[in-house]
């Protein structure tokens, strides 16, 4: 980053960022790599490609990049399987209406009347 035409040591970089951090109101122990990944994983999770995020990153080998594009997409699958499971649930399993088994003529009560031995 350049300051008043000259780049800025790693050190005042550093500090730059974890003020800027502060004051966006991030935690106050937020480091620049903390906030670097985090912009990592947000631009995965709003589904930007490697490719894209590599683009702005300015990162040449695409590995690192793919990693928070897989752990993104394996929350939006599980959330997707979650949602057809339920679905699955609500359509197959429904469940029984209250008055079910609350009647006299209940077939299932009389089928057990007849199995119990007479005393």
């Amino acid at each position: 980053m350049i300051l008043y035409g000259r780049a800025r040591s790693e050190k005042a970089f550093s500090a730059w960022i974890s003020e800027a951090a502060f004051a966006a109101g991030l935690p106050p122990k937020s480091s620049p790599d903390g906030v670097r990944k985090a912009a990592y994983r947000r631009l995965a999770q709003a589904g930007c490609s490697a490719l894209e995020i590599m683009s702005i990153t300015g990162h040449t080998d695409i590995r690192e990049i793919e990693r928070y594009c897989r752990e993104a997409a394996r929350k939006k699958l599980a959330v997707a399987a979650m949602t057809k499971l339920e679905v699955g649930f609500d359509i197959r399993l429904p469940n029984p209406p209250d008055e079910l088994g609350n009647s006299e003529d209940n077939s299932l009560k009389s089928l057990l009347a007849d199995e119990r031995p007479e005393t």
